[in-house]
């Protein structure tokens, strides 16, 4: 599949809501928001990518299994990773 690359960092609205820059890997990008910001992020990201992208939470990603099934990573729920 055809596809045009995104550098996240040329969206200010969106990387001022992030406690550090995003991670995983360029295709399922992890966010680690500031909390005060939750809504504004959505609002943000739902504007310049909702037609691209799919934004799901942590629990939708836990109750889908798309990471696979069986035990979770210890660190999976860890705010220090």
């Amino acid at each position: 599949m055809d596809s045009d690359g995104v550098t996240i960092k040329d969206y200010p609205n969106i990387i001022n809501s992030f406690v550090r820059m995003a991670s995983i890997e360029p295709r399922a990008l992890n966010f680690f928001l500031k909390e005060v910001y939750d809504k504004q992020f959505e609002m943000e990201f739902q504007k310049e990518f909702g037609n691209k992208f799919l934004l799901l939470t942590k629990e939708e990603v836990k109750k889908q299994k798309l990471f696979g099934v069986g035990e979770e990573h210890p660190w999976f729920d860890s705010q220090k990773v």
